[in-house]
């Protein structure tokens, strides 16, 4: 049980759009916080393009079957009408006939096509994070350690033992 509290508690600080042109957090009441990170930020995008690269590396882990692996997540772009994007975890991932599917993990902030608690197929192309645990450390996550990246010392220590994570 406590892997599933610690994994939700990581989906609550991470969701991220692409509406703003300037980094900045939403406080939603009785919902968690949304992170608007810009478009251009340069970091984020960087850290996308790694998610991408090293997808082929969450694929072999979630296929082994290796009791020590869990937690598997993905980060997908939603885009709505307006051309607003928001980025929002998928989690209880499964892998089938070359598909991934989960349980949409974050309420969403503006209105696109899934809500919270949806179950998905994930558009591939789309994929903007991945991450698991292996034996409690965290595997991928690029995007988060962006974020985590722009905390002082302090606050990584705090989210780190708040979210039960460990970095390589």
């Amino acid at each position: 049980m406590k892997k599933i509290v610690t994994i939700t508690a990581v989906f609550i600080l991470v969701i991220s759009s692409c509406k703003e042109t300037t980094s900045s957090k939403i406080e939603r009441d009785g919902e968690p916080d949304v992170m608007n990170v810009a478009s251009e930020n340069v970091a984020m995008n960087r850290a996308i393009e790694e998610a991408n690269r090293t997808l082929s590396n969450f694929k072999t882990a979630i296929q082994s079957n290796n009791k020590n692996y869990y937690g598997f997540t993905l980060k997908q772009k939603f885009t709505d009408a307006d051309d607003n994007s928001e980025h929002i975890w998928i989690q209880s991932i499964t892998y089938n006939n070359s598909k991934f599917k989960g349980v949409v993990a974050n309420k969403p902030l503006y209105e696109i096509k899934v809500q919270l608690g949806d179950t998905i197929t994930v558009d591939e192309s789309n994929i903007s994070d991945w991450m698991y645990f292996d034996n409690k450390i965290t595997k991928g996550a690029y995007t988060i350690k962006v974020l985590r990246d722009q905390m002082s010392t302090e606050e990584q220590k705090e989210f780190d033992i708040q979210n039960g994570m460990q970095f390589d």
